[in-house]
């Protein structure tokens, strides 16, 4: 709890990765 109010740009980076990991992926699929 106390390490998401600490560090916001954690999710922030997690959440780029997720769309990076996405984008990835469908740009593997073609």
């Amino acid at each position: 709890m106390r390490a998401k109010k600490r560090l916001p740009s954690l999710s922030l980076l997690l959440a780029l990765l997720d769309k990076i990991i996405d984008l990835a992926g469908t740009l593997l699929y073609f």
